[in-house]
């Protein structure tokens, strides 16, 4: 469960300083405005979210106490293309930064599906090779089916001294 009194503590075990007066001071509040939240379980969404960005720690995990997937490091092409966008919505134009968040939205959708794709083909690839050591199960069973066809039935051992019908 989500608790400001368990997010505090993560903000005290990145300070490390356990005083109430000092995490309020990180956070920058009044230690009473700190004790409120503990009190009221409210979440100072912004302040948090701040605190991360200052201190470079994943939001996640300050709010969960889990760690999440860390993103892959960027190549140089990456980085180029990420400070393209940070300096276009730094712009703050009224119509590039709407077309260039509706084509954001389109290459995540891109990315997403690929993704899809991608894990999709990886159990196809499973499912096929399931297939494959099914078939031979299937054909070592045939084979053993017809062996014991092949003793349960008297004609197919010669066991008969004569046919049917004729008397010599």
């Amino acid at each position: 469960m989500l608790t400001m009194k368990l997010i505090l503590g993560r903000v005290s075990r990145v300070i490390r300083l356990t005083a109430n007066k000092d995490i309020a001071a990180e956070l920058g509040v009044d230690p009473n405005v700190c004790s409120q939240w503990k009190t009221r379980n409210t979440i100072p969404w912004e302040d948090l979210f701040d605190f991360t960005k200052r201190r470079n720690i994943s939001f996640d995990w300050l709010l969960t106490g889990k760690e999440f997937a860390k993103p892959e490091p960027q190549d140089n092409e990456t980085r180029q293309a990420m400070e393209a966008v940070k300096e276009i919505m730094a712009s703050k134009h009224d119509i590039v930064i709407p077309a260039l968040q509706a084509n954001l939205a389109a290459f995540k959708c891109t990315v997403r599906i690929d993704k899809e794709n991608k894990q999709g083909e990886k159990e196809n690839k499973k499912i096929k090779k399931e297939n494959r050591s099914l078939r031979k199960d299937v054909d070592i069973l045939g084979r053993k089916v017809d062996r014991l066809d092949h003793l349960n039935n008297p004609r197919a051992q010669g066991a008969t001294g004569t046919e049917s019908g004729t008397d010599t």
